[in-house]
């Protein structure tokens, strides 16, 4: 087993910010009403039904938002006055503009991991062993240096793993001969903090489209433009952060409310806060300085990594009300446009683009944005949509995946279906036969109370959801019907259910289900962790097994530039 090259690891782990701050010049971002012709409507809502109902169920929850990465959603969040934020670096300095922060202090920690040479090969200026020059790692560093400076790992020729690290100016010379310690850095947010949610793996630096709703709708990108630019434009952290940035603070001046910052997700959640100087709502609580590797508290890279996992593990069905907030109502999707998703990767069909839509179509829906960001009091009931979502889920799912078992019987397969429509049958009918409206309706009732004031988002979330409750129903209803007979056989009703689980999709049946040990998480590849097999088959990994997804040998890397 050999190490991957340094410079290979900079081709794919992007995982770094810039330290540079932000400015707040750029061009004027006119706001225009969206085209008439190219407007959200009901029948995009319920054409593309099933994967609205899966951005509900997958938004702020790093599992969903792993296994369909490619996220086509905005929501306006917010974070309560109060809450800790946390940021890894090797300066001991306060960061002025825009900045990582990250919602996990076990995110931060390990970019705050202080760089030893003992513990590798020592590195001098111009082109190393590995084909690094300096000029390059130093473009490099600059621009991917953060939740601060975060560090890369690389593989030594022992199969250990060290970060790397940087003089204070951006370049390896000959202090990096000495250690050099990292820096924790703790935030708490001095108000409520206003978020752009940018869905799914959306910092995530890869080939698949992870970036298309920031890169194409935000910033205004054409996919044209990309071409022949390394890694197809992906990364460019640092001129994304800062156009990010530029475009929420100009929005903020033409009228539309205060935006702090982008939140995003790779492992696990993180935002680009927008003006990290004193006053810009962080509060510095702490900076600390990490311990060397010859001092006591000293923790290997690879516990970093693996504990990060584990901490992140805790966010697979999303966050406390207490740490985010939602907008439910506030969401704008490309999903409500009827607008070409499809992914020019015929082998990626599941995963939705938007590099075949038009320009016009793409700006409409970075207006909509922009709409909808300024209305910072949602003047309806705020439907918890997705606490609707989950009701469904949490009703269906194990049962669902109980009528696909293999040896599943005739009378078993009756009786579960039986149960599951039993209390939408009137028995004193003569024709009692189970009430497709019912079903359909059964958890949607109580936000039906108040669609006087619903918004125009919450329509659209009601047709998705809707259509795909009318899908379970209609199919279980189906089912019924056949297993009814006393000389019913499987084959159809089977076919029914796999077509309806085909169409769901649902994420909950790819999760591992309790680990066996202690010091196993259940692992999905998010980036820059995880192999092919992992995406496709999440599964029960320790420490080893998880570092291992860095070296060749275990695994193809499913993340690709």
């Amino acid at each position: 087993m050999h190490a991957p090259s340094v410079g290979s690891l900079l081709g794919l782990l992007h995982l770094a910010r810039p330290t540079i701050g932000a400015s707040n010049k750029g061009p004027a971002l006119e706001w225009s009403p969206p085209t008439p012709h190219i407007l959200p409507n009901k029948d995009a809502a319920r054409h593309n039904a099933h994967r609205i109902f899966t951005t509900l169920h997958s938004a702020g929850r790093q599992w969903g938002s792993s296994t369909d990465h490619n996220g086509m959603s905005f929501f306006r969040a917010t974070v309560p006055e109060g809450s800790y934020f946390f940021h890894g670096s090797q300066r001991p300095d306060r960061p002025t503009g825009f900045e990582w922060l990250a919602f996990e202090i076990e995110h931060s920690q390990f970019f705050a991991t202080p760089w030893d040479p003992s513990r590798g090969p020592g590195r001098g200026p111009g082109r190393d062993p590995d084909g690094v020059d300096v000029e390059e790692w130093h473009d490099w560093r600059r621009a991917h240096s953060a939740h601060g400076a975060k560090p890369v790992l690389f593989l030594s020729d022992q199969d250990s793993q060290h970060p790397m690290s940087i003089s204070e100016d951006g370049r390896r010379g000959s202090n990096v001969s000495r250690p050099t310690r990292g820096y924790l850095h703790t935030y708490r947010a001095a108000r409520p903090l206003n978020l752009l949610y940018v869905d799914g793996m959306g910092a995530g630096k890869s080939k698949y489209g992870t970036l298309d709703t920031q890169d194409f709708i935000l910033r205004g990108k054409t996919p044209g433009e990309f071409e022949g630019v390394p890694g197809g434009g992906v990364s460019g952290e640092s001129d994304r952060a800062k156009e990010l940035c530029e475009v929420a603070d100009e929005w903020a001046r033409q009228g539309g409310g205060r935006i702090d910052g982008i939140m995003r997700m790779e492992v696990g959640f993180e935002i680009i806060y927008c003006h990290f100087e004193e006053g810009g709502g962080l509060d510095l609580i702490s900076l600390d300085a990490t311990a060397l590797s010859n001092e006591t508290g000293w923790v290997d890279p690879q516990v970093h990594a693996f504990e990060w996992v584990r901490a992140v593990g805790l966010r697979y069905d999303g966050f406390p009300k207490t740490r985010l907030n939602i907008d439910w109502s506030s969401i704008v999707s490309a999903y409500f446009y009827n607008i070409n998703l499809t992914n020019p990767d015929t082998q990626r069909s599941e995963m939705p683009r938007v590099v075949n839509a038009t320009n016009e179509e793409r700006a409409a829906i970075k207006s909509k944005v922009q709409e909808t960001m300024a209305v910072q009091r949602h003047t309806g009931n705020n439907i918890d949509w997705q606490g609707i979502v989950d009701l469904l889920v949490g009703r269906y799912s194990d049962r669902l995946a109980f009528l696909s078992k293999e040896d599943i019987t005739v009378e078993d397969m009756r009786q579960e279906v039986n149960f599951l429509l039993y209390s939408y049958i009137n028995f004193d009918d003569s024709d009692a036969k189970p009430s497709l409206e019912r079903c359909r309706a059964k958890h949607l009732e109580t936000a039906l109370l108040t669609r006087p004031s619903w918004t125009q988002e919450d329509e659209l979330l009601f047709t998705a959801v809707e259509t795909v409750s009318e899908d379970i129903c209609s199919t279980l209803i189906d089912m019924w019907e056949i297993l009814g007979h006393k000389d019913a056989s499987l084959a159809k009703p089977k076919q029914y259910l796999q077509g309806l689980k085909s169409r769901l999709n649902w994420s909950t049946w790819k999760k591992c289900g309790t680990c066996a040990s202690v010091d196993e998480v259940c692992f999905v590849a998010m980036f820059p962790f995880g192999t092919v097999e992992d995406h496709y088959n999440p599964r029960c990994k320790n420490r080893t097994e998880i570092a291992g997804g860095w070296r060749d040998g275990d695994g193809e890397r499913y993340w690709k530039m």
